[in-house]
């Protein structure tokens, strides 16, 4: 019965070790870009405000969260459809 215990809080131990390193191989959230996301889109007065001083990856998930659908040809767009519900939301 005791080694049973043993084991098992060897085994709780290495399972938050495992976790622990885990957590520590997330990327990290980077303040200065996400103040600067946060600033671009609460003085922006459009949504072409906020895009056009986002990078390219940023411009990308802000297409992402306000268009459903986008249909583009060599002319532009020609089809969209506009998300019903708000894909992220950034707190104050």
């Amino acid at each position: 019965m005791a080694g049973t215990y043993t084991d098992a809080l060897q085994d709780n131990a290495e399972d938050r070790r495992r976790c622990q390193e885990q957590l520590a191989e997330l990327p990290k959230v980077d303040s200065d870009r996400l103040e600067r996301l946060r600033s671009a889109i609460g003085s922006a007065t459009s949504a072409w405000d906020a895009y056009e001083v986002l990078s390219l990856p940023e411009q990308r998930l802000l297409l992402q969260a306000l268009f459903e659908n986008l249909t583009l040809d060599n002319s532009g767009v020609v089809r969209y459809t506009l998300n019903t519900a708000p894909a992220f939301v950034l707190a104050a």
